[in-house]
């Protein structure tokens, strides 16, 4: 099928509305973000996201948009999650090798890092849960909503599809500042993708909370303890290749489950 004209489309923010309330509460999320990691540590992830999606949650309610629609809370039936599912396990293999290859050219600042650790490491069972809470839940539900769901589909009614997802996924990664811009561009990609395909941000919310859910324990695991993993500084060729075998499954599958919106 083909999408109406926009007139009789579903009210939808402007972009440029959009773009404001992103980068505004971007920056409002870093501020509360920098003040919790000064007197509430375990709490800034949390706070971080939250202050991420007030703005534009207020402002929808304020000019009476219908929130489901705007920022494509739909449900995905059990194949669709299935096959999305198959993804999110092998798809964080891949970007970890991916990135792992960056950081041969591109080597990440010791600050940086260091900042991270401090950031993401848990030392007590009430860091785990908060920690799980605001990087793996609220993360994927925010940033979906954001970027998938309001963004995105503001994008797809000025642009063709694939170009709607990449500014939408060049924009994820702006408001991840690190050295891995490129890397994040890939998986927003993959998350867009899902997204305009399947008409829902639910099938890109369990690839992204996996993912983040993947760098949390990395980020919280001994290196010792990952001989398994590691092959002279790379993920280990069997563990990408089963990676890969599954991810390209997994992307054939929800194809065959799903029909873009247009011809």
């Amino acid at each position: 099928m083909t999408i109406p004209p926009e007139s009789e489309l579903p009210r939808h923010p402007e972009i440029r509305r959009i773009l404001l309330l992103i980068f505004g509460s971007f920056f409002l999320s870093a501020m509360v973000v920098y003040l919790a990691s000064l007197y509430a540590r375990s709490l800034q992830m949390v706070a971080g996201e939250f202050f991420l999606v007030l703005p534009s949650l207020l402002y929808l309610r304020a000019k009476t948009y219908d929130s489901r629609t705007v920022l494509r809370l739909w449900p995905a039936n059990f194949k669709v999650l299935a096959a999305s599912a198959v993804m999110a396990v092998a798809a964080p293999f891949l970007l970890d090798e991916f990135d792992r290859i960056v950081q041969t050219f591109i080597e990440m600042p010791a600050e940086y890092e260091a900042m991270l650790l401090e950031m993401f490491r848990a030392q007590t069972l009430f860091d785990w849960v908060m920690l799980f809470l605001g990087t793996v839940l609220l993360a994927a539900v925010v940033e979906e909503m954001l970027f998938r769901g309001m963004l995105q589909q503001a994008l797809e009614r000025k642009f063709d599809p694939p170009f709607a997802i990449f500014i939408s996924a060049m924009i994820f990664a702006m408001i991840h500042p690190s050295p891995w811009l490129l890397q994040v561009l890939v998986i927003g990609l993959l998350f867009g993708y899902c997204a305009w395909r399947s008409g829902s941000i639910v099938p890109g919310l369990v690839i992204h909370a996996f993912n983040n859910a993947f760098a949390l324990f990395f980020t919280n695991i001994d290196t010792e303890q990952l001989s398994w993993y590691s092959w002279n500084g790379h993920v280990h060729p069997t563990i990408v290749a089963v990676a890969a075998c599954l991810t390209f499954y997994g992307l054939k599958w929800f194809n065959n489950l799903t029909r873009p919106p247009q011809s």
